[in-house]
């Protein structure tokens, strides 16, 4: 059973982190096992094809009792071990399981505080026993927390890893190893640098460090590179797709975190929201794609929630609703891919981010002009959300420019069922 959880998470998340580590650890070491076990209990409380609440809610009880023995044996396990690099190398495996259980659940606190217990290892620890790829892991369910649950976080061991790498684009990418590496670092650069630039979301774009916007132009370019010598490298075309293969297994499917990249970077520090209108190729790509990666799924599960804990669709299509503000049609289609299934994606519900995004296309229809443009002043940004799972309910806020008032914009907030 071990093992066919932890499989059946590894074709889902970093296979290295699931299948290398969480489960060789799990057969020696019962906090880790104990972990895999609640988390593939909770995922299937959530496939369930099932008309019957109470076969949901036997599952979710099984999981909260494994979470609990996860709990108590790292507990027993910190109190019985020795202060080693060994034992901080297990500590960090658990305590990302316990993260991601809890991110999962909507535990925010219990979240927060293992969170911080892996940074924490991996900032003390990381030459000894913890390359990349660890901090990769930790990276991925950072940023996502940072922007879905509200996190309060200090970033500093990114620099610490990312600070010194060296980055070249060349005219041409000669394999996809290549292509693949370097989209890597730029994509890990450009996350950080939009993590560190959120300290600016209420400065005034006229009080910006200079040296901010150019750092950040700066990466755009960088990004913007690496796409176009994509597109034009020449063994893309000799990789032929294979119909019946999943999306994400195609070459270019490499192009969509650098374009999300891109459109985060491209809105960040207060920049006009007119800047998006210029990204209408990206936010064609990103319907596109993500429309086959949902085709496909319902194709071979008919009728099924879907669960993942890498991103696929939810982030993406979020992305359009938000941003795409000159092509009501591109919209609407994202919109209604978020809302053609029960999809969720490591903390993102896609019930929860289409219920934003009705929310917000709703606020800026009256602004639409004839062409079916969103006038500047009539665009929304800066959104942020909280969700009470138990209530059901959102509680969302976001902006609004408005030269009347001295800070130069109102906040709009509300509580949204779903």
């Amino acid at each position: 059973m071990i093992a066919d959880a932890t499989r059946r998470t590894a074709r889902s998340i970093e296979s290295f982190f699931w299948a290398e580590v969480v489960l060789q650890e799990s057969f020696s070491t019962p906090c880790i096992r104990h972990g895999i076990v609640a988390i593939s209990a909770l995922v299937r409380s959530f496939q369930m094809d099932t008309a019957s609440s109470q076969q949901i809610q036997d599952h979710e009880q099984f999981a909260l009792k494994q979470y609990g023995k996860a709990l108590q044996s790292t507990r027993d396990f910190i109190a019985d071990t020795e202060s080693t690099a060994k034992r901080s190398r297990t500590l960090f495996i658990a305590s990302m399981i316990l993260a991601h259980f809890d991110c999962f659940y909507g535990n925010r606190d219990l979240a927060i505080s293992h969170m911080q217990c892996a940074r924490s290892l991996l900032t003390k620890e990381t030459s000894k026993l913890l390359d990349y790829r660890f901090v990769s892991i930790l990276m991925s369910l950072d940023s996502v927390n940072y922007s879905t649950m509200g996190f309060e976080s200090e970033f500093s061991y990114r620099q610490a890893i990312f600070g010194k790498e060296q980055i070249h684009i060349p005219e041409f990418f000669l394999s996809i190893e290549e292509a693949v590496e370097t989209r890597s670092i730029l994509v890990a650069r450009a996350n950080n640098l939009y993590i560190e630039m959120f300290k600016y979301r209420f400065t005034p774009r006229r009080k910006v460090p200079r040296s901010a916007i150019k750092l950040r132009d700066y990466y755009v370019a960088q990004l913007r590179q690496w796409d176009t010598v994509f597109c034009r490298s020449t063994w893309i075309s000799d990789c032929k797709p294979d119909i019946s293969g999943h999306p994400v297994l195609r070459p270019d499917s490499l192009r969509l975190r650098v374009l999300i990249s891109i459109i985060k970077l491209a809105t960040s520090l207060n920049e006009p929201q007119s800047v998006t209108d210029k990204l209408l190729e990206p936010f064609q790509y990103i319907v596109s794609y993500t429309r086959d990666i949902i085709g496909y799924e319902k194709h071979f599960l008919p009728g099924k929630s879907s669960f993942n804990f890498d991103i696929r669709t939810t982030i993406p299509l979020f992305v359009v609703t938000l941003y795409c503000r000159n092509s009501p049609a591109l919209r609407g289609e994202a919109l209604k891919l978020l809302l053609s299934s029960n999809r969720r994606e490591g903390a993102w519900d896609s019930r929860v981010i289409a219920r934003i995004a009705i929310w917000k296309m709703a606020l800026e229809q009256p602004g639409m002009d004839k062409f079916g443009t969103i006038r500047e002043n009539a665009r929304y940004y800066g959104e942020s959300f909280k969700v009470d799972r138990w209530n059901r309910e959102i509680r969302v806020t976001c902006r609004q420019n408005d030269g009347s008032l001295p800070e130069g914009y109102r906040i709009v907030t509300d509580i949204l069922q779903y």
